[in-house]
């Protein structure tokens, strides 16, 4: 690595041995300190945590490790930079290994190596992180013999050939993945992926012909749009069969019948966790924080389709309803940390959220942290009267004067 002056010059290397970031164990990815965002993010970042690059891409230093390993990470970084900023340069800083606690989609948390290296830019003037994440946490299961250290990205070939189950990511921008792929499926129209869309969110019931034809072009007449139904439909089939996923379609009675076999769907998994009624206990909350954590992002937010508003209105309410649910019952045992990262996992997608605004100006309170209480309500404030051109409700300027006050 030493003989490269800056990072654009990594990430050239990362694009011509592809094959070796895609399939290996170890993720690797590259952290801009200006703009506090990851630039890249190495594929294999699903075999490690169950996320798309393009999910890990949207999330913060904070969504990725538990506090004490930032902590952790944020120190041996800042050790770097004063490095940096006696003299070294990238050649001359050595760099850090150290293992932490990473969360996973599923709400677990995995123990990891990772390798961090100082990168300067000297066209921009930049400095970057460069990291390489590797799973160790299977070393401690008792059973498990095998020497890691023995181990290289090309020895791994059954993690290389392992056969990974079709999915589909409705949190955010529609994503499909065929079997034993981690590239999305890349559509044909922009209409054949609606039309997917369309069938998966009303699959396993009768959808009457008429109904999807106004739905995805109330412009045509009776006379075109049926021969661009069975245009899109063909299409459709295509890019589904060319990515083995199995899928089933129907029509009978004017009506068609979608289904799709053996392939997880995160809003399935989201609905069948909150299907109940939500008890959270100290039992139960490793569920709820999983079905938490699986809505990224509002349901379909990337794909602007008129006929799927309701729908996203109902997954934001059953989401909203759990993470209250979540916040009480940890402010209620004092686990301020967790309640912090719920209400920042909820800000950073519902940042005009009143509940969750007055939540963290309690959360502060309680943790006696001043400066940040009035950090926070002023830009709430600012928010508010930017984004919406309103005040802060009657009920919110209360707290914060009572609190502040107090």
């Amino acid at each position: 690595m030493d003989n490269f002056n800056n990072e654009e010059e990594y990430l050239e290397l990362i694009k011509k041995y592809k094959l070796t970031t895609e399939n290996t164990v170890e993720c690797i990815w590259l952290f801009d300190l200006a703009s506090n965002c990851f630039k890249y993010i190495s594929p294999s970042i699903f075999n490690l945590r169950g996320l798309t690059v393009e999910e890990s891409l949207k999330e913060k230093p904070e969504d990725c490790l538990t506090p004490e390993s930032l902590k952790k990470l944020k120190s041996h970084c800042i050790n770097m930079l004063y490095q940096f900023l006696d003299g070294a340069r990238s050649e001359n800083i050595l760099p850090n290994v150290d293992v932490y606690d990473q969360y996973c989609k599923d709400g677990t948390i995995k123990k990891v190596k990772i390798t961090t290296n100082l990168i300067f830019n000297k066209s921009e003037n930049n400095l970057s992180i460069l990291g390489i994440t590797r799973d160790i946490s299977y070393m401690e299961n008792p059973n498990n013999k095998v020497d890691y250290k023995l181990q290289t990205p090309f020895s791994n070939v059954h993690s290389l050939l392992k056969i990974y189950k079709a999915r589909i990511y409705c949190f955010g921008k529609l994503l499909v993945y065929g079997n034993n792929s981690n590239s999305p499926v890349k559509w044909r129209t922009k209409k054949s992926e609606e039309l997917f869309a369309y069938l998966l969110q009303n699959r396993e019931q009768e959808i009457s012909k008429w109904e999807i034809c106004d739905t995805l072009w109330p412009e045509c007449s009776p006379d075109k749009v049926n021969n661009r139904l069975h245009t899109t439909l063909y299409k459709m089939k295509q890019t589904l069969n060319s990515c083995n996923i199995n899928f089933d379609i129907k029509f009978i009675n004017g009506c068609y019948w979608f289904s799709i076999i053996d392939v997880y769907i995160d809003t399935v998994e989201f609905h069948s966790i909150l299907s109940c009624d939500i008890n959270i206990t100290e039992n139960t909350i490793k569920k709820y924080k999983k079905a938490f954590l699986l809505y990224k992002n509002p349901y379909l937010e990337g794909n602007d389709f008129a006929w799927l508003f309701y729908q996203r209105e109902l997954y934001s309410i059953e989401y909203h309803k759990l993470a209250k649910k979540l916040i009480d019952y940890y402010m209620k045992t004092n686990n301020y940390s967790d309640a912090k990262r719920i209400i920042f996992n909820i800000l950073k997608i519902y940042p005009l959220d009143e509940y969750t605004n007055k939540m963290c100006l309690k959360l502060y309170f309680n943790m006696n942290d001043r400066a940040s209480f009035i950090k926070q309500y002023k830009t709430v404030e600012r928010l508010y009267k930017t984004e919406l051109g309103i005040k802060l409700s009657s009920a919110t300027k209360e707290l914060y004067d009572t609190i502040l006050n107090s």
